[in-house]
């Protein structure tokens, strides 16, 4: 054992924000290209309900590395691959910068998915690695809070930014950020390698593996149905709120800092609820809330001012997202977690995308810039709303079953 190498191993606590850190610059990286549509549409001479496919291909290109992926990450140094990953993301969000239309921005933000998606997931494995269960609701709604952290400063600076310089110049700060990320990584981090040692004994990932077994292929559901409820709206949600209901464009930066404060707090009160209390109850509990911001403010008349709308949509979300990553994160074993968590990456990516996709072609803009049928696509979001909680009891209760079966198992060892 190296001993120096123990005395200096960072804590559990600077693991978790340095992976923080890695989610807070993904998240800004695929966040801000949302809100940022309506002026990249009008720089590049894009029609507005088209915008929300630069966001979609990201999501498409992170789901197919991710696949590719899947059964080599656990087989590599999780801290390698991760600075490997970064380095690409950097390069390829400057990229965007030098579009010239359509699909130049397009194909900048490909390669920004290709990058971006394994990063998330070697993040996401590196943290459990180092977090017991008691504590891994704590440690995913910590994880999580790039998200909402990321609406609070990331996409409201990249807003002034585009509006005090152009549109290019939130890209170029998330790809100095990337580098700057990147050595904190490989000052502080240790190899990432421990989990090697357990694929020594037990294989690890295969893609095979996710569509036998039956827990994994219920945690996958999961999060398809999480996924695709959120993603009918987050793309469109810049435009509806400016010109269906009427919110100044200026006022933009400071809405996402609101929403984004919301989430934070919903965020770290649902993490250690969960830890109390479990993800079924959790879920059920997004579930209402969900649905009421649905009916009051995606379905005319919207009944509450657009803050509460927005704040309440993005806070409802992360609560489900939450139980939804906390029961995922207790499904594979350590020689399994990075191919796992590829794999539920690309899962989320496909389904986000195609939520994308299915929500864009049956949205239309007006002539006033206004969205039309929103109400479908609230529809569809009711009834995947309504399934999820379900779900998470049922993968629940085998998750259940099977630390018991473990349990027996090892008493009868002994």
């Amino acid at each position: 054992m190296d001993i120096k190498a123990s005395l200096n191993a960072p804590s559990e606590q600077v693991i978790i924000l340095l992976m923080v850190l890695v989610q807070f610059i993904n998240m800004v990286d695929y966040m801000m290209v949302m809100p940022l549509g309506p002026d990249f549409a009008k720089a590049l001479s894009i029609p507005v309900h088209e915008a929300g496919f630069i966001g979609g291909v990201y999501t498409f290109a992170a789901a197919c590395m991710a696949l590719l992926l899947a059964n080599r990450l656990d087989r590599v140094d999780r801290r390698l691959a991760l600075l490997c990953c970064l380095a690409g993301l950097a390069i390829s969000t400057f990229l965007a910068t030098l579009a010239t239309g359509f699909y130049s921005l397009i194909a900048a933000r490909v390669a920004a998915g290709l990058f971006g998606g394994p990063a998330a997931s070697l993040a996401m494995a590196i943290v459990i690695d180092h977090v017991p269960d008691e504590r891994r609701g704590k440690a995913m709604a910590l994880l999580m809070s790039a998200f909402p952290t990321a609406a609070v400063i990331g996409v409201p600076l990249g807003l002034e930014m585009a509006h005090w310089f152009n549109w290019q110049a939130p890209f170029y700060l998330v790809s100095v950020s990337t580098l700057f990320v990147m050595i904190l990584i490989f000052w502080i981090l240790p190899p990432q390698s421990a989990h090697l040692a357990a694929a020594r004994k037990t294989p690890p990932f295969k893609m095979t593996t996710a569509l036998t077994d039956p827990i994994m292929r219920q945690g996958l559901s999961i999060t398809g149905t999480a996924i695709f409820a959120s993603f009918l709206f987050i793309p469109h949600l810049s435009p509806y709120i400016q010109f269906n209901l009427g919110y100044p464009r200026e006022e933009i930066g400071t809405l996402y800092m609101i929403g984004g404060l919301a989430t934070y707090i919903i965020m770290h009160v649902t993490g250690r609820l969960v830890d109390r209390l479990g993800p079924v109850s959790i879920t059920w509990l997004a579930a209402a809330g969900s649905l009421t911001i649905i009916f009051t403010g995606f379905m005319p008349p919207a009944l509450w001012p657009v803050i509460v709308t927005f704040a309440g949509f993005m806070a409802c979300n992360a609560m489900r997202n939450v139980a939804v990553q906390t029961t995922n994160s207790r499904i594979p074993a350590p020689q399994q977690r990075a191919g796992y968590m590829a794999t539920q990456s690309a899962v989320r990516h496909l389904v986000s995308g195609f939520a994308v996709a299915i929500s864009t072609l049956i949205l239309t803009t007006n002539e006033t810039g206004a969205l039309e049928h929103m109400t479908s696509v609230a529809w569809l979001s009711v009834i995947l709303t309504i399934m999820l909680p379900w779900q998470v009891s049922r993968l629940h209760r085998s998750l259940t079953l099977r630390k018991q079966q473990q349990t027996e198992k090892r008493a009868l060892a002994t």
